[in-house]
């Protein structure tokens, strides 16, 4: 009989328990009676056709080698349509919750099956759903404090990597179409990163509509740089005919240049733009002018980056200041109270972590050269930790990252398993499900 929690006990968590054998593997037998002794439980399968591969078995003397199906109950083998097909023809073995049907094979033949419901025990399986299905920030919250140190320090270091692996898959991606660009697809990732979520969108369709090449060929006149970029974001085409603002009348005038240089015909509008909620030091105005400034100091970018040996290296490449109307400038003929001279200490970190990391681990990928993913995680290492829900929430179960590496691993962890529910394949999950947490 199926668990009343059913629903929440699925063939994950009974993939789970095969994997790792959670039953009492004496006395084990077929539902046609035969003695079955597992020599080899197989490995798991990420793509399609059974769930275990290359496993070895025993049916009373007679040994057998192939693949092993998951069920919750028999009748799901027809229920998802195994019958007839070929990569389920090797299935030695049928390991359901519940027999409620026999199975029988293309040749005629019954494929054996375990029922392992006499066999797992109840208060294990309630055990796992209360865990998985609990509604606290993460499913482990009150295990905890109890869960070895270093297993938390691994589980965490692996989901750093994953997360730099992950974006690094991505930046390659965007490398394919940029026909293997670097530079141009640096300047694509640092100009979305430039938009620091609010506008990480519109920055990256400004970049597509503002091809670098076109850029470095207005290299050295910053007033022609900044005029592509604010008329192809949608701030140049406005009624300012009666301006008395200087810079705003030489935008302008630039902006109907350029248009007709590089035969513009569709460019953003101001309203793609999010201004709400934003200190004015934020404003998409402000990191377009500091944008268009760090295209105008270099000539290539992403070769700076490659080079550059230390943190404080990094950090001076951003360090650019904006030309003089954005310093005392928030947006067109609006006066700033303040000065706005370059990009501030912790969005040139914010920088670093999701432009600079992930162009390493990329190149890292490219070049079959783990050197730069190790470089990537030696630099998020020197870095503050950053400030969010996410971290606010982890650091209320006593776990309070000590750098940005740390700090990335935590997120990814949340993002991936925890808001998920992702225990079965989480080390700590392992260890709070299988009784081994300290």
């Amino acid at each position: 009989m199926l668990p009343s929690a059913y629903t929440k006990f699925n063939e994950k968590v009974l993939n789970f328990i095969w994997q790792n054998q959670y039953f009492n593997p004496d006395s084990l037998k077929t539902t046609s009676g035969q003695k079955l002794f597992v020599a080899r439980r197989g490995y798991l399968n990420l793509d399609e056709g059974p769930d275990f591969l290359e496993a070895k078995i025993k049916l009373d003397h007679i040994e057998w080698a192939g693949n092993i199906e998951i069920h919750m109950k028999s009748s799901d083998w027809y229920q998802h349509r195994h019958q007839g097909h070929k990569a389920y023809d090797n299935v030695i073995l049928h390991v359901v919750y519940e027999h409620d049907e026999d199975i029988i094979n293309k040749d005629g033949t019954l494929i054996p099956t375990l029922e392992l419901h006499p066999f797992i025990s109840d208060q294990f399986i309630q055990k796992v759903i209360n865990i998985i299905h609990n509604r606290t920030f993460i499913a482990c919250e009150s295990f905890f404090p109890r869960i070895d140190k270093i297993i938390i320090t691994s589980t965490l270091e692996r989901a750093l990597i994953q997360r730099l692996e992950k974006k690094g898959t991505e930046i390659i991606n965007l490398l394919k179409k940029n026909n293997g660009d670097w530079e141009e697809t640096c300047y694509q990732v640092l100009s979305r990163n430039m938009g620091f979520k609010v506008n990480n969108e519109s920055f990256y369709k400004l970049a597509a509509l503002c091809p670098l090449k076109n850029l470095l060929k207005l290299k050295g006149n910053q007033v022609g740089i900044e005029a592509y970029l604010f008329g192809m974001a949608g701030f140049l085409d406005q009624n300012i005919m009666f301006s008395k603002d200087d810079y705003v009348l030489e935008m302008n005038k630039e902006w109907h240049h350029l248009k007709s240089k590089f035969q513009i015909k569709y460019h953003l509008e101001r309203h793609n733009w999010k201004f709400l909620r934003l200190r004015p030091a934020n404003f998409p105005t402000i990191r377009i002018a500091q944008l268009a400034s760090l295209i105008n100091a270099y000539d290539s970018l992403f070769s700076h980056i490659l080079e550059a040996d230390s943190i404080e290296a990094l950090k001076k490449i951003f360090k650019v200041k904006q030309s003089h109307y954005w310093q005392t400038h928030y947006d067109f003929e609006k006066q700033a109270k303040i000065k706005y001279a370059s990009t501030g200490e912790s969005s040139v970190e914010n920088l670093i972590i999701n432009t600079i990391a992930p162009l390493l681990t990329a190149y890292g990928k490219y070049k079959s050269d783990d050197t730069f993913l190790y470089k990537a995680i030696s630099i998020l290492d020197e870095i503050e930790p950053e400030e969010n829900n996410i971290i606010k929430k982890w650091e209320t179960i006593g776990c309070t990252p000590r750098s940005a590496a740390e700090s990335q691993g935590m997120i990814e962890q949340y993002n991936t398993n925890c808001l998920h529910r992702e225990c079965l394949s989480c080390a700590i999950g392992y260890n709070v499900i299988t009784g081994t947490d300290k």
